[in-house]
C-alpha cells in the first residue's frame, strides 16, 4: 500500500462560486496531515475511523460508476485487517478532513491512476458526496495534488510556487470554537439560489469579486487585493451570513485601525476556522488578543 501523507488544504478563495463560474485558489496546509495506518492496540478515534471507512468502501462498491475505478475488494479487504486513516485534520473545521480521505482511498486504491484533474476533479466530487451530499471534488484534488494551484472556469489547473504570496501579506486563522457542518449549509444557498434576486447578485457581484481577489493576491498586487477583500467580506455578510458565526461576526462588520484587516468563511463556513488576511502582523496579533479571539498563524 501507499504510505504517502496528505495534507490538509485551505480554500483561500472560491467556496460557494465555484459552481457559479469563478476561479478558485487553494493551497496545502502542512501542519495538518493524514495517511494510512493499521490498528494495533484498542485505539477508540482509529476504531471509529475503520468503522467509518467500512461504510464509505459500502459507498463506493454500491455505485457503478465508482466501483469501476476504485478497487471496492480490496480496499475491504484492507480494512478488515485494521486498516484506518491516521489524521490530524479536524473534522468540521474547513481544513480538508474529507477530501483527504477521498484522496487517500483514491491513491492507494485506484485500480488505474488518470493525470486529467479535470476528470480527477469530477470522480473526488462523486466520492465525496458521500459525505457532503453535493460536493465540487476540488478540496480532495487539493489534497491529491499537494501544491497550491489555481483552478480556472474552464478547469485549467496552474500549479503556483510555494512562495506566491508577497511577504507584505499575513494570513491567519481565527478558531470559532465550533464546529461547522457542510451538508446543512449547501443546502441553505441552494435554497437561495432559486431566488432570482439573490442569484443575480451572486453572479453578477460576488463572482467577479471573487476572481478579483485571486488575481489580485497571484499578481501581489496589494493595495488592489485588500481593496476587492474589503468587498468580498460585506458580500459574504450580505449573502452568506449563516455561514459566519455569531461569535466572529465582530470582525466581518468592525473597521480595524492601524492595519489592513479582511476576513472571510474557510470552506463552507458555518464554524470551524475564517480566514483573515493582514498587512501588519503584530498590530493584527495585538487587536484579536485584546477581543478575545484565538488566532493561528499561516504566514
Amino acid at each position: 500500500m501507499n504510505a504517502r501523507t496528505f495534507f490538509g488544504k485551505l480554500m483561500l478563495f472560491g467556496e460557494y462560486s465555484i459552481i457559479h463560474g469563478s476561479s478558485a485558489l487553494l493551497m496545502p496546509m502542512e501542519s495538518v496531515t493524514a495517511g494510512w495506518d493499521h490498528i494495533r492496540f484498542a485505539d477508540k478515534s482509529a476504531v471509529s475511523s475503520n468503522k467509518s471507512l467500512s461504510r464509505f468502501a459500502d459507498y463506493l462498491e454500491r455505485n457503478d460508476e465508482l466501483s469501476q475505478v476504485i478497487d471496492a475488494e480490496a480496499f475491504k479487504t484492507e480494512l478488515s485487517r485494521g486498516l484506518y486513516l491516521k489524521s490530524t485534520i479536524p473534522n468540521g473545521y474547513g481544513l480538508g478532513s474529507s477530501g483527504a480521505l477521498v484522496a487517500a482511498v483514491y491513491d492507494s486504491f485506484a485500480r488505474e491512476k488518470s493525470e486529467d484533474y479535470v476528470w480527477l476533479k469530477g470522480l473526488f466530487a462523486k466520492m465525496e458526496n458521500c459525505f457532503h451530499g453535493n460536493s465540487s471534488g476540488i478540496d480532495p484534488l487539493q489534497c491529491y495534488v499537494g501544491k497550491p494551484f489555481v483552478m480556472s472556469p474552464d478547469g485549467k489547473l496552474t500549479v503556483l510556487d510555494g512562495g506566491f504570496i508577497s511577504d507584505e501579506l499575513h494570513l491567519f486563522l481565527v478558531d470559532t470554537q465550533t464546529n461547522g457542518h457542510t451538508g446543512p449549509l449547501v443546502m441553505y444557498f441552494e435554497e437561495q439560489r432559486r431566488n432570482e434576486r439573490y442569484l443575480n447578485r451572486f453572479q453578477n457581484d460576488y463572482v467577479p469579486c471573487v476572481s478579483a481577489c485571486i488575481n489580485n493576491l497571484v499578481n501581489s498586487d496589494i493595495d488592489a487585493f485588500f481593496a476587492s477583500m474589503g468587498k468580498l467580506t460585506k458580500l459574504q455578510v450580505e449573502l452568506l451570513n449563516p455561514m459566519i458565526p455569531t461569535s466572529v461576526k465582530p470582525l466581518f462588520e468592525s473597521e480595524m485601525t492601524g492595519c489592513k484587516l479582511a476576513m472571510k468563511i474557510l470552506g463552507s463556513g458555518g464554524g470551524g476556522y475564517m480566514l483573515g488576511f493582514t498587512d501588519n502582523r503584530e498590530t493584527t496579533q495585538y487587536l484579536l488578543a485584546e477581543m478575545r479571539y484565538k488566532a493561528v498563524w499561516i504566514k
